[in-house]
């Protein structure tokens, strides 16, 4: 299935495929595609509150994705984006490099660390495995600014 991932630098807004992901999407509206987990308790600025996490593959062009949504007290807050590596992709350096010209060619731009837009913040890090992900915080998250 090919999904043609775009995401509008106006706004933030993500579409693929028939899929229209915004800030106001909750997790009880995703079509069944989306894997959507359980409601666990995490501490966000010192404060417990409900999380959420909802995940989909997906093809934009011939990359797979791996799109996953982060809810907190029901509000859409994240979106992350991985990008399928191929095996021999063992350089972090070149990892990091090719997430960095896929949301270019999303955004315009390359985003760098952290970019701030009208309607949130997007960039390129690392998680605290080492994997690289494209990130998309919209207004309603207060952490990631």
């Amino acid at each position: 299935m090919q999904d043609a991932f775009h995401i509008d630098p106006a706004t933030g807004d993500i579409r693929f495929a028939d899929i229209r992901i915004t800030p106001q999407t909750t997790a009880d509206a995703l079509p069944a595609r989306f894997a959507v987990g359980p409601v666990r308790s995490v501490s966000v600025e010192g404060k417990d509150v409900p999380c959420q996490f909802a995940t989909v593959a997906a093809l934009d062009d011939t990359t797979p994705v791996t799109v996953s949504l982060r809810f907190e007290a029901d509000a859409l807050v994240s979106v992350f984006v991985e990008l399928a590596q191929p095996v021999s992709y063992d350089d972090i350096g070149v990892v990091e490099e090719r997430h960095r010209r896929w949301i270019a060619s999303k955004l315009g731009k390359d985003p760098g660390g952290l970019t701030r837009y009208p309607w949130g913040s997007a960039g390129v890090a690392q998680d605290k495995s080492g994997g690289v992900h494209i990130f998309l915080h919209n207004r309603n998250n207060t952490w990631g600014r």
